[in-house]
């Protein structure tokens, strides 16, 4: 039996790299990808995990999650990673749409139907999770 997981993400090439031994992983199925602001903004986030996904063939739903820290202001990391979070090489990372519904209520019923069974892996701050139980 494949390991169940969910994937919460700030996409850059850091977790890009995540994404794809994920996607590719034969003991693995992704159930859904969440994205939120933090290395690049939210937007380009999302651009990057679709792109990411696109390239492993993948067709996971990729959901918009939250596009400003909870308690701070948004600080990116794109002098780390570049404008575009990829390392500015010029990749197509645009025009891609994510899922279209709210990644909070999608995170609710993906845990409840795995009764615990769910890896929740956070590629970054628990966003998405604490908004999932609040």
């Amino acid at each position: 039996m494949k390991r169940q997981m969910w994937i919460d993400t700030d996409t850059a090439s850091d977790d890009a790299v995540a994404l794809i031994i994920a996607l590719r992983h034969p003991d693995i199925e992704v159930r859904g990808i969440s994205v939120v602001a933090g290395n690049v903004p939210l937007e380009m986030g999302v651009q990057n995990a679709l792109y990411t996904a696109e390239l492993c063939a993948s067709t996971v739903p990729i959901y918009v999650g939250a596009a400003q820290p909870l308690v701070r202001t948004l600080d990116t990391a794109q002098f780390v990673h570049g404008v575009d979070g990829m390392g500015d090489i010029v990749l197509p990372l645009f025009g891609r749409v994510p899922t279209p519904k709210r990644e909070r209520q999608i995170v609710r019923e993906t845990l409840v139907e795995q009764q615990k069974e769910l890896l929740l892996l956070n590629n970054q701050v628990l966003k998405t999770a604490i908004k999932t139980v609040n």
